[in-house]
């Protein structure tokens, strides 16, 4: 349960990131 939980939180890390890098690309 603690694995899953892990890899749910980095899955989320990832997608996070995505969205800061799309919308530091849509402000410039």
């Amino acid at each position: 349960m603690d694995h899953m939980f892990t890899g749910a939180k980095h899955s989320a890390s990832v997608a996070w990131r995505s969205i800061l890098e799309k919308m530091s690309i849509q402000g410039k």
